[in-house]
């Protein structure tokens, strides 16, 4: 990791750990670590890439109330690989559409959650599943062909993402989710993904 990517990991993590003790919820609301993991897929991506991958993220969250819990995301995405136009060599003749670098996304940030509806005897069966997640943090954007390395920088984002959990018991829940990204860098920009989610409290 570079310089930069790793003060921007850095900086994220004194983030979060200076806002923990801060928000300190009750004894009554600290029930434990709740931990996640997503797996699903990107689309909708802004650039010349239109094809997607896989998109993973894991979760480590402290409840600070009863209606919201803040921690740690790790988070990954493959944006596919991209086309470029196959010229001849010899007169400059369009060849064709090929095969071009692959794209993907991979970082640490802090994470929000609020389920607002969660405790709430009196809410609707839908909303009571339902909860908004955030994150914010350190993306690493990589591009590569054939195994090559063509770019491999640092860049600052955040997430926006919804969620539906099913809960399975007392302490496990499954479900799915649909998240909106945003990356401060030219070459990606932005991508949707969505997929399906397993929670264990």
């Amino acid at each position: 990791m570079t310089r930069p990517g790793l003060a921007c990991a850095l900086a994220s993590a004194m983030v979060v750990n200076a806002v923990l003790p801060l928000a300190a919820a009750p004894p009554r609301a600290a029930a434990g670590m709740e931990f996640s993991g997503s797996l699903g897929r990107t689309f909708a991506i802004t650039g010349d890439i239109r094809e997607g991958g896989e998109a993973f993220q894991l979760d480590a969250l402290l409840p600070m109330r009863d209606s919201w819990s803040i921690g740690y995301a790790f988070y990954g995405a493959d944006m596919g690989q991209g086309t470029e136009r196959l010229l001849d060599p010899n007169n400059g003749t369009d060849l064709g559409a090929a095969g071009g670098p692959t794209r993907y996304v991979y970082g640490v940030g802090w994470a929000l959650d609020v389920h607002p509806w969660a405790g709430r005897t009196n809410a609707a069966g839908v909303l009571r599943w339902l909860s908004v997640a955030g994150t914010v943090g350190h993306y690493r954007i990589r591009v590569e062909t054939q195994g090559d390395v063509l770019e491999d920088d640092d860049a600052f984002g955040w997430a926006l993402a919804g969620r539906w959990r099913l809960p399975l018991g007392a302490h496990a829940a499954f479900g799915q989710w649909v998240r909106y990204t945003r990356v401060f860098d030219d070459r990606l920009g932005r991508y949707v993904s969505a997929g399906l989610d397993w929670t264990w409290r």
